[in-house]
């Protein structure tokens, strides 16, 4: 069987400049946890972003409430084989932003880089994951096994997002 990675990485979804516009919007919504004196409805702007953004181009998305009906987000793209989905999880809420010298919430690039508290933990990878399953479907191909993503709320406190993921997948 031929490699199918090359298509993949040939997709508009896994260019650059798609990449950084997808992280930039994520950076430039505040997610604070709440914890730390974020916003009440952070968390629920970056879910309702990302399903609004991931079933815009077919994904699809539901949302799970958590600790004080707080949402994460569940995509599932299925595939050829049968068997367990692979997993992938990480978290839309970040740390204060309290202290920060740059704009915390500019998503701006500066000098290669994409500045704002998130950038890297874990706005980053929700954006990668986001276009890696976007890939799939630009391709119209069904991965080998189903991939599922749990983009989830409140891990810089308490994990009530993982565990009520966790819960929802027993």
């Amino acid at each position: 069987m031929q490699s199918i990675l090359p298509a993949l990485l040939e997709t508009p979804a896994l260019g650059l400049a798609a990449l950084t516009q997808t992280l930039g919007a994520l950076v430039r919504i505040n997610s604070v946890n709440p914890a730390y004196g974020g916003p009440p409805r952070g968390e629920a702007d970056v879910v309702a972003w990302l399903e609004n953004f991931l079933t815009g181009q077919g994904a699809a998305c539901r949302r799970i409430l958590s600790v004080a009906g707080r949402p994460c987000l569940r995509v599932r793209l299925e595939g050829v084989q049968p068997g367990p989905a692979l997993l992938f999880q990480t978290h839309v809420d970040t740390v204060s932003i309290q202290g920060m010298t740059i704009d915390p919430l500019a998503g701006r690039v500066e000098g290669g880089r994409l500045l704002g508290r998130g950038a890297t933990d874990a706005k980053a990878q929700v954006a990668a994951m986001d276009h890696a399953l976007l890939a799939w479907l630009q391709l119209g191909r069904r991965p080998p096994r189903t991939i599922e993503l749990a983009l989830c709320c409140d891990e810089e406190h308490g994990f009530g997002g993982a565990e009520a993921v966790l819960q929802m997948s027993e």
